[in-house]
């Protein structure tokens, strides 16, 4: 199916297309990881 889409829009490189395909799902996840790891608090924070 990708083949067809591919062939009507002329986008002849497979990689480029999925890569632009895809990336809006990868930014928002990528987006979501960094938010949790460095916004969230900690409940036990260590000290020394």
């Amino acid at each position: 199916m990708n083949f067809i889409l591919m062939h009507t829009t002329s986008f002849n490189n497979a990689f480029l297309y999925v890569t632009l395909d895809n990336i809006d799902k990868w930014i928002a996840n990528l987006f979501l990881a960094v938010c949790l790891v460095y916004l969230c608090p900690q409940k036990n924070k260590i000290s020394s």
